[in-house]
């Protein structure tokens, strides 16, 4: 199925429509999720505002929102923008060729020098090291190997014909400042649209019930910046051998990597949330209403019914924490000045609960980043997520309109990843603290939005997320519509 509006005017007419729709009790929620760590699911965002129900003792919301999000770059380890798919570092496609064995050096071209294949062909039998051996299963990454060690195969062929300055295959020659200018450049132009729903039940002493999902349709379109080879020996041959794009698409097929363009239509993960929110008056010496304090408490779960990333799909994203449940629990203090604004700070922490993988991307060198060959069995403990947020309710600001500001600041702590496969020797070819730097992020966002009363029963608006720094994470830009059912 294509990506439904696929192009500029169709966009325009889905975010002109959205302008008809907003939501009344549904909250920005903490994920376990870099590409989108904070799912905004209303223009009123965190949502912690007292509104007082004026009939009945239970209060009931049903609520449409479609969105629409795209990445404009990311933010890479050290807080600089980078392309999209040069997050977790650029592509070393040499590092590949690297690796470790129980001593603690290299893994070597021979097969005999390993006890064990790290991984085998279809049908094969032969350790996963690209060299002669096993260039029947391996080809092209054969081939970049025997031409990138810059060692005579012997005889009169075309991979003798080469002058290369270094081994590129080896670890120990791997020079961050010098590759960097031979290795690609990984761009991802990365569209989200899709539907969230939520029903909301609050009483009239201040307790309430949220049940909120969706549905995503997401595509990610890569493409690869080469740099130009000049008249650079080095260059010349590694672009050749291993970073064209066609050597770089089927060296990926070897090793099981999908790098093409990817769309999906998916559920996102399911939240459900108790909360308490009620507002206290708080007199002057005259006796006078001046401010409502209104406390807000919260504790909620993460069911996982959404998609989890595909380690064989290279731009494959999450529709929600990944996989994995998780609670959370959020609690602020407002300040409500009566027929002006309502002030407020809050937090809030999120823990997902740790689960054993199959067949993920593990490296087994320290110099990979971006991509890595081999797979594994892990056991993944995720980092504590916690959040802080300073907001403004403007509350009919004018006459049926009313506003709504935060500011975030959320951090991820690094998770725990340890190997989990059933040969404990086996275990020792990997470094999963190379992927763990990678799952440890932070992101500052501002998020907003202006809502429109037609009746107490129904009502509309149009509100905004954007990023604004952080630490390994995707710098979205969301816009979102909803319309509220109220009851």
């Amino acid at each position: 199925m294509k990506f439904f509006f696929s192009n500029f005017f169709s966009k325009l007419l889905f975010i002109s429509l959205s302008i008809v729709f907003v939501p009344e009790f549904v909250y920005s929620t903490l994920m376990y999720n870099q590409y989108d760590p904070f799912a905004y699911h209303t223009i009123q965002g965190t949502n912690k505002y007292y509104k007082k129900i004026e009939s009945g003792s239970i209060e009931a919301g049903l609520h449409i929102s479609p969105f629409y999000q795209t990445t404009s770059h990311a933010r890479n380890k050290e807080g600089e923008k980078t392309p999209e798919g040069d997050i977790f570092g650029w592509w070393n496609m040499a590092g590949l060729f690297y690796g470790r064995n129980n001593a603690q050096t290299l893994i070597s071209a021979s097969p005999s020098s390993k006890p064990f294949a790290l991984a085998q062909a279809a049908g094969g039998d032969q350790p996963y090291i690209p060299d002669a051996t096993t260039q029947g299963y391996y080809p092209r990454l054969s081939d970049a190997w025997r031409v990138l060690d810059d060692q005579s195969e012997g005889g009169a062929t075309d991979f003798d014909l080469k002058t290369i300055s270094i081994d590129y295959t080896k670890s120990e020659n791997f020079d961050e400042t010098v590759f960097k200018t031979k290795m690609p450049t990984t761009y991802v132009d990365t569209e989200k649209m899709g539907i969230r729903l939520e029903l909301n039940f609050v009483s009239k002493i201040g307790l309430g019930l949220n049940i909120k999902t969706g549905l995503v349709d997401y595509r990610t379109t890569p493409s690869f910046y080469l740099p130009t080879p000049g008249e650079d020996v080095d260059k010349i041959y590694i672009q050749k051998y291993l970073t064209k794009y066609e050597k770089m698409d089927a060296i990926c097929k070897e090793l099981g990597l999908d790098i093409a363009q990817r769309q999906e239509i998916n559920l996102e993960d399911t939240f459900v949330q108790l909360y308490y929110r009620d507002a206290f008056k708080l007199m002057d010496r005259d006796d006078e209403h001046v401010v409502n304090l209104v406390p807000y408490l919260a504790v909620g779960a993460w069911l996982p019914t959404g998609k989890e990333k595909n380690p064989d799909v290279a731009f494959s994203l999450p529709t929600g924490n990944n996989g994995f449940w998780g609670i959370t629990a959020d609690g602020s203090i407002n300040f409500d000045i009566p027929d002006a604004v309502q002030l407020g700070v809050g937090g809030g922490f999120a823990h997902f609960f740790k689960r054993t993988l199959n067949n993920q991307r593990i490296a087994n060198d320290k110099n990979q980043q971006g991509i890595f060959p081999w797979k594994a069995r892990v056991t993944i403990d995720p980092g504590i997520t916690w959040y802080f947020n300073a907001s403004v309710y403007a509350p009919y600001f004018i006459d049926d309109f009313s506003a709504y500001l935060d500011v975030i600041y959320l951090k991820h702590h690094r998770d725990e990843i340890k190997m989990n496969e059933s040969d404990s020797s086996r275990n020792a070819y990997f470094l999963p603290e190379v992927n763990e730097k990678n799952a440890e992020w932070r992101s500052t966002m501002f998020q907003g939005g202006v809502n429109y009363e037609f009746t107490p029963g129904l009502q509309v608006g149009l509100g905004f997320q954007t990023h604004m720094n952080g630490r390994l994470v995707y710098r979205n830009t969301t816009i979102m519509g909803t319309i509220s059912f109220i009851f």
